[in-house]
C-alpha cells in the first residue's frame, strides 16, 4: 500500500519522502540548536570533542526517534480508520506489523522512553502478541514501576499459565498499594486456578501444593474471619484439598456470620451429610446419625414449606428421611420435587425410603424399583432394595442386592456388616 501527499503545486510525492525530509529537517535544527546552545553557554571551540559529540548524539537520538514514532503512529491511524470504516481490513495487520518495525526502531534511538514503551506494548496487544506485550511491560516496570503495571504484567503471566510469575508480579503491587485487598484475594484465586490445572494434568503433587498456598494466603487476609465471602471461599477450598472437616467449620462460621444466607447454611447441610454417610460407611452409627440430624435441621431452614429448587426439595427430604424425623414434611418436599422432573431416579428413591421408614413397605418397594429402573445399578439405590427385600423376608434377595451394591462401594463396612448378619 502506497501513501501519498500532495504538494503546494498539485504534484503528488511518497509519505515517506516527507517523513524523511521531516527526520531530516528536524536533525538539522537540532544540530542548530546545539551550536546555539554552546555559543550562549561560552563555552566556545573549547569545549571537549567527547562532549560535544555526545550532546549531538542525545540531539541526534532524540530527534530520530520522534521521525520513526511519527511514522509508526501514523501507519496505526490509518489502521484505525480502516477500521471505523470497514475497508481496506486484509491490509490492516500488514500495516500494523510495518507500524511496529518503526517502533521498534525508535526504541533503538530511545530504549528509556516510558511513553514508547507503552505505546509498544499497545500495539502488541493489538497484533496478538503475548510475549511481546509482556516484554514491554517487563521493561516498564524497571523504567516507571507502579502498581498497575505490575498488575498488568500479573495478569499477562495469568495468561500464560505462570502462576508464580503472576504471583511474584502482585506482590510487587502490593508493595506499592498495601491496602488493595482484592488483589490480595486476587492471589488466592490464582493457586486456586493453578492447582485445579494441575489436577486436570494428573499433576497431583503439584496440584496439593498449589491449593496448600492458596489455603495459606487465604488465611492470611485481613478480616477474614469477619467476611461471608471469605469464610464460603475458605470452604471451598478446603473441599478442595479434602479437609471435609475444616469445610464445614467454614460453612458454619459463613451461616454465623450472616443467618438469613441460605448458600452457606445449605452447603453447611451437605457437608454434614456427607460426613454422615461417611460415618455411616465406617460403621459408626452414632456419628452418622448426629451428622444427619444437622443436616436435616440446617435444610428445613433454607427450604420451608415446599419452596426451593427441585434439587434442594430433593436434598431436604433425603436428610430428613435418612435421620428419620419429620417424615411428612419430607414427603412433602420430595412430591414437590417429582412434580416438577417425574423422570429423576434420585427422588423417586428419597420417597421410598421415606415410605420405608414410615413403614409402608410395599409402597417402598414399588419406588424404589422404579428409581432402579431409571437410575440403574447405583449402589444406594440397591442398598435400599435389599432392605426392603430383608424387612420383607426375602434375605436371598436382599443378600444378592446387598453383594452388588458392595461390589459398586467397597469400603462400605455398614453392608458388609448387613451381609454377615445373614450368612
Amino acid at each position: 500500500m502506497r501513501i501519498v501527499t500532495r504538494t503546494s503545486k498539485g504534484g503528488e510525492r511518497s509519505w515517506w519522502r516527507c517523513a524523511a525530509s521531516s527526520a531530516w529537517g528536524v536533525v538539522c535544527g537540532v544540530c542548530a540548536v546545539a551550536w546555539v546552545v554552546q555559543a550562549a553557554t561560552g563555552t566556545g571551540p573549547g569545549v571537549l570533542e567527547a562532549e560535544r559529540a555526545a550532546r549531538l548524539a542525545a540531539l541526534r537520538d532524540s530527534a530520530m526517534a520522534q521521525a520513526y514514532y511519527l511514522r509508526s503512529a501514523y501507519l496505526r491511524n490509518i489502521v484505525a480508520h480502516l477500521a471505523e470504516t470497514g475497508r481496506g481490513l486484509r491490509v490492516a495487520r500488514e500495516l500494523l506489523l510495518e507500524a511496529e518495525v518503526y517502533l521498534e526502531r525508535a526504541l533503538e534511538y530511545a530504549p528509556s522512553s516510558v511513553y514508547l514503551w507503552w505505546e509498544y506494548a499497545g500495539l502488541n496487544q493489538a497484533l496478538g502478541r503475548v510475549g511481546k506485550v509482556i516484554g514491554a511491560y517487563e521493561r516498564l516496570s524497571e523504567l516507571a514501576p507502579s502498581a498497575g503495571v505490575w498488575t498488568r504484567l500479573g495478569n499477562l503471566y495469568e495468561l500464560r499459565g505462570e502462576a508464580d510469575r503472576a504471583v511474584r508480579a502482585y506482590r510487587q503491587a502490593l508493595a506499592l498499594e498495601r491496602d488493595n485487598e482484592a488483589l490480595r484475594e486476587h492471589i488466592v484465586d490464582v493457586y486456586v486456578e493453578a492447582g485445579l490445572r494441575a489436577r486436570q494434568r494428573g499433576d497431583d503433587e503439584l496440584a496439593r501444593e498449589q491449593l496448600r498456598r492458596a489455603r495459606e494466603e487465604l488465611r492470611g487476609l485481613p478480616h477474614m474471619e469477619k467476611k461471608v465471602r471469605l469464610r464460603m471461599k475458605e470452604g471451598l477450598l478446603c473441599e478442595l484439598v479434602e479437609d471435609y472437616g475444616g469445610a464445614l467449620t467454614a460453612y458454619w462460621a459463613a451461616a454465623a456470620l450472616d443467618s438469613e444466607d441460605g448458600e452457606a447454611i445449605m452447603r453447611a447441610a451437605r457437608m454434614e451429610f456427607e460426613l454422615g454417610e461417611a460415618a455411616e460407611r465406617r460403621g459408626d452409627e452414632v456419628r452418622a446419625e448426629e451428622h444427619y440430624r444437622r443436616a436435616a435441621e440446617a435444610a428445613l431452614k433454607v427450604v420451608p414449606g415446599k419452596q426451593g429448587s427441585p434439587e434442594a426439595l430433593n436434598f431436604a427430604a433425603y436428610a430428613l428421611a435418612v435421620a428419620g424425623v419429620q417424615l411428612d414434611v419430607a414427603e412433602q418436599l420430595v412430591r414437590k420435587a417429582i412434580e416438577r422432573d417425574a423422570s429423576n431416579g434420585a427422588y423417586i428413591d428419597t420417597l421410598g425410603w421415606i415410605l420405608y421408614r414410615r413403614g409402608q413397605h410395599e409402597e417402598a418397594l414399588r419406588a424404589i424399583l422404579r428409581a432402579h429402573e431409571l437410575e440403574g445399578d447405583d449402589p444406594v439405590i440397591m442398598d435400599h432394595l435389599g432392605d426392603i427385600y430383608y424387612t420383607l423376608n426375602q434375605p436371598e434377595k436382599a443378600r444378592e442386592l446387598w453383594e452388588r451394591s458392595l461390589q459398586l462401594d467397597a469400603e462400605n463396612v455398614r453392608i458388609e456388616r448387613k451381609l454377615r448378619k445373614i450368612r
